[in-house]
């Protein structure tokens, strides 16, 4: 497991709960996340847990979602 900062630029590798709504937790998302995805860091809500955004190229937001440390990995470009 991996241990990330607010602000850290994280990569979706694996989605743990079993459907597209589970991950809508404020009933916002355009679109649920998606393992592939590349997105940032919120907010700490634990450890272990984040509440991590993507937001598309003119800045508009994609989805707002929480994901544990285990569905990501670090963004290296």
């Amino acid at each position: 497991m991996h241990t990330f900062e607010l602000f850290a630029v994280v990569r979706v590798s694996r989605l743990l709960r079993a459907g597209d709504d589970d991950y809508d937790d404020w009933a916002t998302n355009v679109r649920p996340p998606r393992p592939g995805d590349v997105a940032t860091i919120v907010d700490v809500l634990a450890p272990d847990r984040f509440v991590v955004e993507l937001v598309n190229d003119v800045g508009a937001t994609e989805w707002v979602s929480d994901l544990t440390a285990d569905e990501l990995e670090p963004f290296v470009s």
